[in-house]
């Protein structure tokens, strides 16, 4: 009887080590894939502006030279 309640016991504290271990690894995945959405967003932001911008600039070059002649 004593061999079967340290047995549960053993078993018990190990699952919960394991809950644990599986918790925060779980977290940091989540954590991990946040902060790469986060980049990519940014990534794609700059992009853009970067593309609105030389699109204006382009306009603009052509519109003052289209004036000028």
């Amino acid at each position: 009887m004593v061999v079967v309640v340290v047995v549960v016991v053993v078993v018990m504290v190990v699952a919960e080590e394991i809950v644990v271990v599986v918790v925060v690894v779980v977290e940091v995945v989540v954590v991990v894939v946040v902060v790469v959405v986060v980049v990519e967003v940014v990534v794609v932001v700059v992009v853009v502006v970067v593309v609105v911008v030389v699109v204006v600039v382009v306009v603009v070059v052509v519109v003052v030279v289209v004036v000028e002649e």
